[in-house]
């Protein structure tokens, strides 16, 4: 009761506000625009300025085609925006009325004697966050007037949080989660919308994107090293109108820096540190830009490699440490601005994760020991070249992407416990080895008017063919002589060979219209198609007789949008909005890995082979974003609802095994608060949480859940706060100490009570002190982990085993370290 009460109280003031604020007038000269400018030269730039912001700018008595002046994008006033188009040139403008300029030329500067000093004012910016051009509604947008709810970490947010994988953004960012099973291992979670804790054949709940390239389908987070990052983008809620299926809880997006046409630059970032109860880790990355042709074509590469010592011992193998990992990879992009209109970027993404073993523990040997019988290693790489063609026009925009994906994914598992339960067999060392290879094309085409008009609209469509060839082998030392009919090829006790091919179009629109008063209203719309072929070869389950399975299916439909947001004046924005997401159906093929659980008789029944509807997510939310204090703090708040049917998981049977099931229905509520305050200069907190409460309505009796029920891996309340402080030291150089604690409650491992899984609510605090002088070097010291929490993060590593043992997953425990940059 006290959970809905929450959820009442936050709507009805959020509902509130839609009455409370009038609008108010403001002068034209300090309205704030979204300025989008291609490199151009100085008198295109100027024309294109005034269409984007509906002025007159008279310079015809100069000649200014031989001026060029770089891309320009994000939120200025007119003056500040003509301020940044002509600045480091001749000119100057005066302002002739209302909405009319003329230019003219500069005066000449005024020598300045005096010894510079570090203007803590202009690189200590403590409101920054909304001001962030983001791209999520697939236009230029500012995150404060896009009528949704998501966050953005920015560069140097990601810099002071020592934020370098797409999990550990998890832990600072409201209504995201994740869980612990490893690096390139985990399922990422967003508004509690949650299928399960396990990763397998099922579509994922959120999306992970890297610019615009989608890089999951059913695949565990790619675990995307964030170095030479713009920012991050979090979009919580369904996005199945202009992303589709797959983004039921939300998505995230990684946007890398662009290559710059008009100067060189180059950076280096190194990091080591010691971990207690483990080893030294050790980081160094590197980003150069060349311009190739000034103003035309740059080029910009990123390499990093990233080495994390283990901290986990295996008592029965002798080993220590034993989970070390090990990432590296690179990033190489060109840009090519054909002319003022066209242009061409293209690159290739690169990253291999190799992980020695998994990161689990047993309670009953303490934090950071295990006994396994073999070890567990882990390998992911994926290779992604793709190209984007941008072309800017009077009416607006075109952009086409194109992105090939190619990932391979191998996995050993002990499977030594599972043998009693599948054979005659005492424990035996064995292994169970899991291999995917998956091959992804994807083209997105859409066409984006230009802003300022009564509407605003776009329009795209995509069409995408995956492929993925799966292989599994149970490998069981001596089972050729205890099996019925024997074993396969020696010990090989089961295989299975997998081939899956899915086709999908979709084409999608939305609209904006601009009414008086700053309401605007949108709706968006999205058709959907997707084919799915699966083949799968059984080479024989535990002595039974090899078979062959085939199945199909297809799914199409329509996905709605439906919001409405009210600019009631500078500091206060409110919106209502209702989306939809879904995930296409799939196949469950009746293999024999769930055949030994129902029945033990590996008999192969045609009825029982499934295909099963897509399920689908309806969410309503109300939110307010709010400037107050005179802009020191900032509010973003919202408070939704939504509706899951038909909800599919992957599941892991008694025997180890995994298989697809119905979950049932869910229903939940929830808020998630942004809040970001500078009390003075050089003082800033950042703070955020999330409250979820997503319950079971319908249940599936064949999973131990009952009604009201809590949805798997989700905390109830989470949230967490960054403190940074910032001083002048001497000429050009600060200062900055910054600590963050984060909390995340306890939640249950899987949908069954009866399993007894749970994690525990997690405490964490962290410390980091540096001195940098802005844009040329940063040298720091830092300590993770101040706490040495030792609590269970996640109750699972193994599927053969967590039902027999108890696995814990700790975080990584205290670690001190050192950093340093240094910039060119």
């Amino acid at each position: 009761m006290a959970c809905h009460s929450l959820f009442k109280s936050v709507c009805s003031l959020t509902a509130a506000a839609f009455v409370c604020f009038a609008p108010a007038s403001y002068a034209q000269a300090s309205k704030t625009y979204i300025i989008d400018l291609p490199p151009l030269s100085l008198d295109r730039a100027l024309t294109r300025l005034a269409r984007q912001t509906q002025i007159s700018v008279n310079f015809s008595t100069f000649d200014l085609k031989r001026t060029k002046r770089p891309a320009i994008l994000g939120l200025y006033t007119l003056d500040n925006a003509l301020r940044a188009i002509l600045e480091n040139t001749d000119y100057s403008f005066q302002k002739l009325g209302t909405g009319a300029y003329r230019i003219i030329l500069a005066p000449p500067p005024v020598k300045n004697s005096s010894r510079p000093t570090l203007d803590l004012q202009s690189t200590v910016a403590p409101i920054t966050k909304d001001i962030i051009i983001v791209h999520a509604t697939k236009r230029a947008g500012v995150a404060a007037r896009l009528p949704m709810s998501l966050s953005i970490t920015d560069s140097a947010q990601l810099e002071t949080l020592q934020i370098t994988d797409t999990n550990a953004l998890a832990l600072h960012t409201a209504g995201m989660s994740s869980t612990n099973l490893g690096p390139s291992r985990n399922k990422i979670f967003i508004r509690g919308i949650s299928d399960g804790s396990f990763t397998g054949r099922q579509q994922a709940t959120i999306g992970a994107y890297l610019d615009n390239i989608r890089l999951n389908y059913n695949e565990p987070d790619p675990y995307l090293q964030l170095d030479d990052v713009d920012h991050v983008e979090v979009l919580r809620g369904p996005q199945g109108t202009l992303y589709g299926a797959g983004s039921l809880g939300g998505l995230y997006r990684v946007i890398t820096n662009n290559p710059d046409t008009e100067k060189y630059t180059a950076s280096i970032n190194l990091d080591t540190s010691l971990t207690r109860n483990g080893g030294q880790n050790g980081r160094i990355s590197s980003t150069i830009n060349m311009p190739l042709v000034k103003g035309k074509l740059a080029l910009r590469v990123t390499g990093y490699l990233d080495h994390a010592a283990g901290y986990i011992d295996d008592v029965r193998l002798g080993l220590k440490n034993v989970n070390t990992t090990n990432v590296f990879g690179t990033r190489a992009r060109i840009l090519w601005n054909i002319d003022d209109r066209w242009s061409v970027n293209a690159g290739l993404n690169f990253q291999d994760v190799i992980a020695s073993d998994t990161q689990y523990s047993l309670d009953s040997l303490g934090p950071y020991k295990r006994a396994n019988y073999v070890r567990e290693p882990h390998e992911d790489d994926y290779i992604n070249p793709y190209s984007e063609i941008r072309g800017r026009f009077g009416w607006g925009e075109f952009v086409s992407s194109t992105a090939f994906i190619n990932r391979s994914i191998g996995d050993e598992i002990d499977a030594s416990l599972g043998v009693p339960v599948l054979t005659a067999l005492p424990i035996t060392p064995s292994t169970f080895d899991q291999g995917r290879k998956i091959n992804m094309i994807t083209n997105e085409t859409r066409l984006v008017s230009r802003s300022g008009g009564p509407i605003d609209w776009l329009v795209g469509g995509l069409i995408s063919q995956r492929k993925e060839n799966f292989s599994s082998t149970l490998t069981i030392p001596g089972s050729a002589s205890v099996l019925p009919g024997g074993a396969r090829n020696g010990d090989i006790a089961f295989s299975e060979k997998r081939h899956e091919r899915t086709n999908e179009l979709a084409a999608f629109g939305e609209v904006i219209w601009h009414l008086p008063f700053e309401i605007d209203l949108t709706g968006g719309l999205r058709w959907f198609y997707s084919d799915e072929q699966t083949r799968a070869d059984i080479g024989g389950a535990l002595g039974t007789a090899a078979v062959m399975r085939n199945g199909n299916s297809r799914d199409t439909g329509f996905t709605p949008k439906a919001v409405i947001s009210w600019q009631a004046n500078e500091n206060v924005f409110l919106y209502a909005q209702r989306a939809q997401g879904f995930r296409v159906g799939g196949i469950n093929l009746n293999s024999p890995d769930s055949v030994f659980f129902e029945d033990g008789s590996g008999d192969i029944d045609e009825e029982n082979d499934q295909t099963f509807e897509p399920d689908k997510l309806t969410m309503y939310e109300l939110g307010g974003k709010f400037a107050l204090f005179d802009e020191r703090v900032q509010l973003h708040i919202s408070a939704f609802t939504f509706k899951w049917n038909d909800i599919q998981t992957d599941q892991i049977l008694p025997n180890g095994f995994s298989v697809i099931l119905n979950a049932g229905y869910a229903r939940s509520q929830g808020v998630d608060v942004d809040i970001l305050f500078s009390p003075f200069e050089g003082l800033t907190f950042d703070a955020n949480l999330s409250f979820n409460d997503p319950d079971l309505v319908i249940v599936n009796p064949f999973l131990g859940s009952q009604v009201n029920d809590h949805l798997p891996g989700i905390a109830t309340l989470a949230g967490g706060i960054l403190a940074e402080y910032s001083w002048a030291a001497g000429i050009e150089r600060r200062w900055v100490l910054s600590a963050d604690f984060s909390h995340n409650g306890r939640s249950q491992l899987t949908f069954a009570r009866t399993d007894n899984r749970d994690a525990q609510a997690t405490n964490m605090l962290n410390f980091r002190m540096a001195l940098e002088s802005p844009s040329h070097w940063k040298i720091g010291a830092y300590v993770r982990n101040i706490l040495n929490e030792k609590a269970n993060t996640f109750a699972f590593g193994n599927p053969f085993s967590f039902r027999q043992e108890v696995h814990r997953t700790p975080p990584v425990p205290l670690t001190v370290g050192i950093s340093f940059k240094r910039q060119l």
